[in-house]
């Protein structure tokens, strides 16, 4: 798949791309603010007759061309990726784009019989935040392959794997597209985000989103991301929202809460719930000196929250230090965030016993190695002040945190109103959030402090934020059981199509006769 790679010396180097656009040519766009550049990998594979690139590398390579470093246009804190999607919503980035496209459109008549040729303009689109448009390209080009893209969702696991084996790679990652695209505007519209067995219902229901991509963006830019969108973290949250559903997260002393119950009245129904007065998952206690001694000297990358980041949750890779530099820093806005204890500190694993209302977790039952097999626990160490931004449980799962030490600050939102918290999905399926202050204001919401020594349930699908309100230790896992197994094998399928690890774990759940 095309990608960008991750920069390693200032400035980068050349890029290798030889397509030069005749926008580039004419130096129409040479006027562009200064923007810190980017290059790219091509991907190995047969050349096409049409041989464009797709639109993200064309983007890159224009602004490496702009040589443009410190204009302060585009935040310097940001990574790559990060900083060419902010770039495409700058005047000059919906500019280029824009008229690129429409370069390319006209040779329509020429491509008419080119599934690449709509693949191509289907990414332009998608980075216009073009939605319908970007959908009718996608579709345009798999027609034109002889594909069905919602065949894969439907198909049983061993014929699923036949069915993307024998896709070329261009047809994977425009079927790819083509979900993603889906997700996006399932979510603007509010329904299930993870439903993907629904996608053909979506068509029923397209006059529901704004016409607004009908025609393409003015030349003077469209941000996804305006001066008055609201930065998560940046002010208080309220309560309140005149049509909204009312939110709560009970506190239930786990002697009143039998297995039985927790997994009736709160994963099925998807309720989120802090259980108190657990038996501690620990030999002793995590403090930092203990950690220490028993992971000090394992490497970790730590994260940073960055409101203006494409990044999952805004957080954003710092940098690769040991448990022991990092715990020995006095203040710091770096997080070490979601740290796999079974890779990483099997020692700290060892001394930790998972819960016993997640012994059912169907990730476990994998054999060893498989994908999420060894993921969790995993470890989080928050100092004071540090966040993580508006966000959703990656892939359909459910989600728990043990509270070893300190406080956190919970926000949930209602999952029916991810549509209006202004949701984008960029590289992946799990959609990165920007609301507008109006957003916060008016959408319900629920805050609740999670204290030492308590046990928090989040169901799939529920949007959050987390605030670290004191220096907090916590360990947490994802866990898939019969309540959200279909969402899990419709997120693996996607997936799947660019990633062999995800066809490969699918295999294994239909090993256990747990996919039909």
């Amino acid at each position: 798949m095309d990608s960008i790679e991750q920069i390693s010396c200032w400035p980068p180097p050349q890029s290798t791309l030889d397509h030069v656009t005749d926008l580039e040519e004419s130096g129409e766009d040479n006027e562009a603010d200064c923007i810190p550049t980017l290059t790219y990998k091509e991907s190995k594979r047969a050349k096409l007759d049409f041989d464009e690139p797709v639109a993200r590398v064309a983007f890159a390579t224009w602004l490496r061309r702009q040589n443009a470093c410190n204009s302060g246009v585009v935040a310097s804190n940001l990574n790559p990726s990060s900083r060419l999607y902010q770039a495409t919503s700058t005047k000059e980035g919906v500019k280029f784009l824009n008229q690129k496209l429409r370069v390319l459109e006209k040779q329509e008549p020429k491509y008419e019989d080119n599934c690449e040729f709509y693949r191509v303009l289907a990414t332009y689109c998608d980075l216009l935040n073009l939605t319908d448009t970007a959908i009718d390209y996608c579709l345009r080009s798999l027609k034109l392959s002889n594909i069905q893209p919602d065949l894969i969702i439907s198909a049983k696991s061993k014929e699923y794997k036949v069915i993307v084996e024998g896709w070329s790679e261009e047809q994977q990652e425009a079927v790819w597209l083509y979900f993603k695209l889906r997700a996006e505007k399932q979510m603007l519209l509010q329904s299930k985000p993870s439903d993907f067995k629904n996608v053909d219902q979506l068509n029923k229901n397209d006059e529901v989103l704004k016409e607004g991509d009908k025609e393409h963006k003015e030349d003077d830019g469209d941000s996804k991301n305006g001066d008055e969108e609201f930065k998560n973290g940046d002010v208080e949250l309220k309560h309140g929202g005149k049509d909204a559903i009312k939110l709560s997260v009970q506190r239930i002393p786990a002697a009143d809460l039998s297995i039985e119950d927790f997994r009736v009245n709160y994963v099925a129904k998807r309720r989120g719930v802090i259980i108190t007065g657990c038996p501690p998952p620990t030999s002793q206690p995590w403090t930092h000196d203990y950690i220490r001694s028993q992971a000090g000297e394992s490497k970790v990358t730590v994260k940073s929250s960055c409101p203006e980041s494409t990044e999952w949750a805004n957080l954003q890779d710092v940098k690769v230090q040991t448990v022991h530099d990092f715990l020995d820093q006095t203040s710091s806005q770096n997080y070490l965030f979601d740290w796999s204890l079974p890779l990483n500190a099997p020692k700290l694993a060892a001394d930790f016993k998972i819960p016993q209302y997640f012994s059912h977790n169907l990730l476990m039952k994998t054999p060893l190695g498989s994908l999420y097999r060894d993921s969790w626990p995993s470890l989080f160490i928050g100092p004071r002040g540090t966040k993580s931004g508006l966000h959703i449980v990656a892939f359909g799962s459910h989600f728990w945190m043990y509270l070893v030490s300190g406080v956190k600050k919970w926000t949930f939102y209602p999952p029916e109103r991810a549509g209006d918290l202004n949701p984008v999905f960029f590289d992946s399926m799990d959609p990165v959030f920007n609301p507008s202050i109006d957003s916060f204001h008016n959408i319900q919401h629920y805050s609740v402090d999670l204290r030492a020594g308590e046990l928090l349930f989040v169901p799939a699908g529920s949007p959050h934020q987390v605030q670290n309100t004191e220096d907090t230790v916590a360990v947490s896992g994802n866990f898939v059981d019969e309540t959200n197994l279909n969402e899990f094998i419709g997120h693996l399928k996607i997936n799947g199509l660019l990633d062999p690890r995800s066809r490969d774990l699918l295999q294994d759940l239909d090993n256990l006769n747990l996919v039909s």
